[in-house]
This record gives structure tokens, sequence and C-alpha cells, in this order.
């Protein structure tokens, strides 16, 4: 998908372009994501009420937690659970465990909320196609070009 840059930002973009830096898509990314560059992530506390509010707040996460519920999946807010990681682990659904979410990984609550909805769609993936192998390469690969392109 293509998306439009202000004026401004392709000025930035175009004098940016000697350091190398590509601030359109730095833009998008704080757009889509929350705050630009952030290393500060937050405690396990901090997301586990995110998540709350989430449940309350998020339109696309009411929207995917009814559909599964009208799918015979219904899931709470006990299928996810926040913990924290190994550097080389983001989180994830697991039929076993349901949601795992990397509080040292998340830095906002538009990330949060994205990382709710994104494993939602894993767990409605899972609901939906019950022979939905998740160590099947070409499985995997459908199931999350779907979540990263479904919100």
């Amino acid at each position: 998908p293509t998306h439009s840059m202000s004026t401004a930002a392709a000025e930035s973009s175009e004098q940016a372009s000697a350091s190398g830096i590509d601030y359109s898509k730095l833009d998008y990314l704080e757009q889509k994501y929350g705050q630009k560059g952030s290393h500060v992530t937050l405690s396990r506390d901090e997301v586990s009420a995110m998540v709350d509010k989430v449940f309350q707040d998020s339109p696309p996460v009411q929207y995917l937690l009814q559909s599964l519920k009208q799918g015979g999946c219904a899931v709470g807010r006990t299928f996810f659970h926040v913990t924290r990681c190994a550097d080389d682990v983001g989180g994830g659904f697991s039929t076993d465990y349901g949601v795992i979410l990397c509080h040292n990984k998340l830095s906002t609550y538009k990330e949060v909320e994205l990382a709710v909805a994104h494993e939602l769609i894993h767990a409605y993936d899972f609901c939906r196609a019950r022979d939905l192998d998740l160590t099947n390469c070409h499985h995997h690969a459908c199931t999350e070009v779907r979540a990263c392109n479904c919100y």
C-alpha cells in the first residue's frame, strides 16, 4: 500500500536523505504505532491495565472478540498473559497458552492495542480453520499476513 506524505514530511525526507533516515517511514510508524523512537518499555502492571482498557475501548478488539465468540471460540481476559520475555521473543499466540504479551517489548498504548488485535487474528484463524498447523510454514505465513494487514 502507498501512503501519502505531507509537503513538510516530503521536504524533511529530502533533507534527511543525506543522513540515510527515511522520515516518511518514521512518521508513518509513529502514526500507526505511537511515539517515535521510544525505548522506554512498560511494566507488567502497566501492560495488564492497558489490556483491560483495550478490551473496553478498542472497536477492532471488540469486533475480534465478538467474532471469536460467534465462531464458538470465545476468549476472555484470562486468555492474555503479560510477562517479561527474552530478547529474541516478542510475544505471540499459543494454542496451549493463549496470547503472550511481552511487557518489555511494548512502549505505548497503541502498541498494546495492535499486539492484542494481531494475536486475536491468529486465534480467530485457528478457531475458523481447525486444520491450521502453525508448524507448517505456509499456514503460519498465511496467518501472519492476515494479522499484519487486518487492522
